[in-house]
Parts: structure tokens; sequence; C-alpha cells
């Protein structure tokens, strides 16, 4: 079995703040929130793997992910989940990455997050399921992963993850 967290970026720096958005940061109040939601989510599922957008505030939300868990897995930066991301190749990345019980986990940004996971579970590529920021889904496969294989075990917003961090 292959699982997915699907995580979107924690709170970053307001659009425009910076002339090149790919280096928007979390802000202070971001990286905290951020950090609970990540405690909260080891209780549930410790990936073995972290893929990440590029752009900076998806990086620094796979880093904060990735120093949550224990043993802690390694972090790589793909633009399949950056810019336009391709659902199709981003399944097939996937593929290639994934081990047996493998749980990897894909940081992101929306709207491309929840269509992701829609596509995942429902293989419609024009539905959506929202993402607030810092919310975490789990999908898993028991086979091949692609659109319409998946099944949604949860999907947590970052107020339960954060209060299960407290625990």
């Amino acid at each position: 079995m292959v699982s997915l967290l699907l995580i979107r970026h924690g709170l970053a720096a307001p659009r425009g703040a910076f002339a090149d958005d790919s280096r928007r940061p979390l802000t202070r109040e971001g990286i905290l929130r951020t950090t609970a939601v990540a405690r909260g989510m080891a209780r549930l599922a410790s990936p073995t793997l972290v893929l990440t957008s590029p752009l900076l505030r998806a990086a620094q939300t796979a880093d904060l992910v990735a120093a949550a868990c224990s043993p802690t897995p390694p972090v790589r930066q793909t633009d399949l989940l950056g810019g336009s991301p391709n659902n199709r190749s981003l399944a097939r990345l996937i593929g290639k990455e994934a081990s047996e019980n493998a749980v990897i986990a894909l940081v992101g940004h929306e709207p491309h997050m929840g269509m992701l996971a829609a596509w995942l579970v429902c293989g419609n590529g024009e539905a959506r399921i929202e993402f607030k920021k810092a919310s975490v889904c789990r999908i898993d496969f028991d086979g091949e992963v692609g659109g319409g294989r998946g099944r949604l075990a949860w999907l947590c917003p970052p107020k339960v993850l954060t209060e299960l961090a407290d625990r």
C-alpha cells in the first residue's frame, strides 16, 4: 500500500509583498501554526519522503513537516508541484519513488492540491476539494497511484491537527 499526504503550504506573506512571488516566505505566525500542524500530522502519519514545490513558502512548509517526523524523511523539490502541475506526470514520479508501504508527502499550493486530491480519489480533473492553508489529507492506494484509484482516508484542517499536537 502507498499513502499520500497532500499538504497545502502554511500562511505566507501577502501577494504582492515580493516582486518575485516564488520568494514569498511563511510569516512568523505561519511558521508557528505549520509547526504545530506538522506535529499533529506526525501523530497520524509520518512520511518516508517529502516532495515539495520549489516555491519558498512550500519548501519551508516541507522542512517543518520533515522536522516534526521521526525518523526525519528526506525532502526533495520538484517543479511538478509548482506552477501548472500535471497530475499524470506527478503520479508517474510517485510511482518511481514509492516503495511498499511508502508514505509520501506532497507539499504544494491551491488550487492544485484540491484538484489533485479530487483527481486521485474521483478521477475527475475538474473537481476540487478545498484545502485551507496548512491542511493535510491522506489518500491510500492498494496498487498503482493514479486518477480515481485512491481512497480518501482523512482530510484535516489545521485546527484539528494543532489540537492533536497539543495532546
